[in-house]
């Protein structure tokens, strides 16, 4: 993800759809890159950094065919349009950019087209991927959340509880302190909900070859209705806290600043035959990775802007903060 997470993922939508300058740099692509960008997805860019910008002269980490596979859990493109209902047509997994890469996996791993050239039905092991995503993210936040003081004892000792599938009287008796009884509540029900999420895979195991099955395996496990109780829960006393959405609201100023500065200037020096001294001097520091030979930004305005956004989504948040506030001339580097 970028920085501030899924809030990041917003912040970027929003330069691309609100913004003037984001609105003029889409005018020359094609409706599939703008879409690109306009819905800009984690998911996608994590594919384009396993297959492209990680060891970018390999290219990418070179893993196999099944693995990318099973990385996928939106084995489509950006293009909307019929048939792209169920779990897996929710977002989109890949950029026009490497498209060609996703299509060579397809072909490689036997998957089942939806629509074609735009939309596969998913390799199987992503159904566990996107299981293990879910039930990490939701039980540790709601553990971080008791840890921050959102939730209190009974709360999180009554919704982890939920999740287990046996009883742990006597072993949360046999433990002392508070934090640690939540911490073997959260062990346990993680490893009850893994079992639970195998189970029903391998219920549906026909199904899911057979491109017929097309929905989240933690839907379909007894403790569905729990982890749903966790996800609410966690939805109206830790996402919604106070300081979290400073933080995301701050998502918004600090990216859409970044872009603003490194697209515009990028945009400038490739296109104005003299571009001015400022434009010239942001460009110096961007990473020369994320622009073309020389250091120049590249011709083509689709793959300049996935420079820049490789370049901004690449960075923690603490970087991405620091160096909003030193092109706005907030705060200086020290001499």
């Amino acid at each position: 993800n970028p920085p501030f997470g899924h809030s990041g993922e917003d912040a970027i939508r929003h330069w691309f759809e609100q913004e003037s300058l984001g609105q003029k740099l889409l005018e020359p692509l094609t409706e599939q890159q703008q879409n690109d960008l306009l819905l800009f997805e984690g998911n996608a860019q994590g594919f384009r950094i396993l297959t492209r910008l990680q060891s970018p002269d390999n290219p990418g980490l070179r893993l196999t065919h099944a693995v990318l596979a099973a990385f996928s859990k939106y084995p489509g493109s950006s293009c909307r349009g019929p048939g792209r209902n169920g779990i897996s047509g929710k977002k989109h997994g890949f950029f026009a950019a490497e498209e060609p890469f996703f299509i060579e996996i397809a072909e490689a791993t036997g998957l089942r087209e939806r629509i074609p050239g735009a939309a596969w039905y998913r390799h199987p092991l992503a159904f566990l991927v996107e299981a293990a995503d879910d039930i990490s993210y939701h039980i540790i936040d709601f553990e971080d959340g008791f840890r921050q003081g959102c939730i209190d004892y009974r709360t999180a000792v009554d919704h982890l509880s939920a999740l287990i599938d046996r009883d742990v009287t006597d072993r949360l008796e046999g433990i002392a302190e508070p934090k640690r009884r939540i911490e073997y509540l959260r062990a346990a029900g993680i490893g009850s909900l893994v079992n639970a999420t195998a189970d029903v895979f391998l219920d549906h195991e026909e199904a899911i070859l057979n491109g017929e099955f097309d929905r989240e395996l933690i839907g379909e496990i007894p403790q569905a209705g729990a982890l749903e109780s966790i996800k609410r829960f966690a939805i109206s006393h830790i996402y919604t806290a106070r300081p979290v959405v400073e933080i995301e609201a701050a998502g918004f100023e600090v990216l859409g600043g970044l872009l603003n500065v490194f697209a515009g200037a990028a945009d400038e020096v490739a296109t104005r035959q003299k571009p001015s001294r400022r434009a010239e001097k942001l460009l110096e520091l961007i990473p020369a990775q994320f622009l073309g030979q020389a250091r120049q930004p590249v011709a083509d305005p689709y793959q300049r802007l996935l420079g820049i956004t490789d370049f901004i989504t690449g960075m923690t948040d603490t970087f991405a903060v620091a160096t909003f506030r030193k092109v706005r001339g907030i705060s200086l580097p020290h001499a």
